[in-house]
């Protein structure tokens, strides 16, 4: 099978399509200004704390100011089983006092009114790992993981790891890492993850050193349409783009996200020829795909309707003319619409 990922990226829009031998087999259109602000990293200043809420209000630098639930807090769980309400609540304003600075990270857009949602448990990954701060050290696999090797002894050496470099968090090995050959790749990988942790914390730490009274800012920016792309990655891919000034942020971002060893297998080419029938792809498909009447193999079809409070689906059956010919029709109308 031969693959290619075609990216368009403007001012304006960011397309991309997913080519599994000439044929478009997923793709994504994306509005600059619409960009999500999930997995994004900030400086954030605490605002006010609301106790009716049990959530902060942090400034991170936008329009609106983002809430941190308490729950969301590192050491939060540890306290609230120790101290009443009021006990825990009053702590908790004393170490999260109005106008100090903290490193939080997006997990959930704004909605109209409603403010954009913020964790000060910081989440750093690839496409195999997960790693995200916390003052214990847990290590979970993903339910689909079934690599055929002794967790426990893989667990004992990541918790030696971790503790020779002095730290805790949690982590995830995802159903992915079964593509490691090794457990020191997985090894290495993990400790790369950690680093990019441990870099942001340098990176904050150092800030606040230089400028006391700094400002609420973006630390660190998530390219939330690049990473549409990952699943596609583990096979060899030609990835061709629409401008060269992409190219350095497309490299950074796959160097971030996937295996060293793996690029190997994906190819960076800039062709504007190449790219321009993107928009003739995308367009032809979303056409196709907003038809109100879907064709079906025995000549019926579906019609569906989309309204206010539902989206409804009919399942119309070819022409009949006799109730034997019309049962018939129907199984087959019913069984091809599955």
């Amino acid at each position: 099978m031969q693959q290619k990922i075609l990216m368009s990226i403007s001012s304006c829009w960011q397309q991309i399509a997913v080519m599994q031998d000439e044929v478009c087999v997923d793709f994504k259109i994306n509005n600059i200004s619409d960009t999500s602000l999930v997995g994004n990293v900030y400086i954030g200043k605490i605002v006010r704390f609301q106790k009716n809420l049990q959530a902060f209000f942090i400034d991170i630098g936008l329009s609106q100011n983002a809430y941190l639930q308490v729950d969301e807090l590192i050491q939060s769980n540890a306290s609230k089983n120790k101290l009443t309400v009021d006990e825990f609540i009053s702590k908790l304003t004393q170490d999260y006092y109005v106008g100090r600075c903290i490193l939080v990270q997006v997990i959930k857009d704004a909605i109209g009114s409603k403010a954009p949602k913020v964790t000060t448990r910081i989440s750093c990954y690839n496409d195999r790992l997960v790693f995200r701060n916390s003052d214990t050290l847990d290590i979970n696999f993903s339910k689909n993981f079934t690599k055929s090797f002794d967790k426990k002894s893989l667990i004992q050496v990541i918790k030696e790891k971790l503790k020779d470099i002095n730290q805790k968090g949690e982590i995830v090995i995802r159903s992915n890492a079964t593509l490691y050959e090794t457990n020191n790749d997985l090894l290495d990988d993990l400790l790369l993850i950690v680093a990019k942790w441990q870099n942001l914390q340098l990176k904050f730490k150092h800030l606040l050193t230089q400028n006391k009274n700094i400002k609420p800012q973006l630390l660190q920016q998530e390219s939330t349409v690049l990473q549409f792309i990952i699943p596609y990655l583990k096979t060899p891919t030609q990835i061709y783009l629409s401008s060269e000034a992409f190219k350095e942020e497309l490299l950074n971002f796959l160097k971030d996200k996937i295996s060293a060893k793996y690029l190997d297998n994906i190819a960076i080419i800039c062709n504007e020829n190449e790219v321009a029938n993107i928009h003739k792809t995308i367009d032809s498909i979303i056409s196709h795909c907003s038809q109100k009447e879907v064709p079906l193999s025995n000549k019926g079809n579906l019609v569906i309707e989309q309204t206010e409070a539902l989206t409804s689906i009919d399942v119309n059956s070819a022409s009949y003319t006799s109730k034997t010919i019309f049962r018939r029709k129907y199984f087959r109308s019913e069984f091809s619409s599955c």
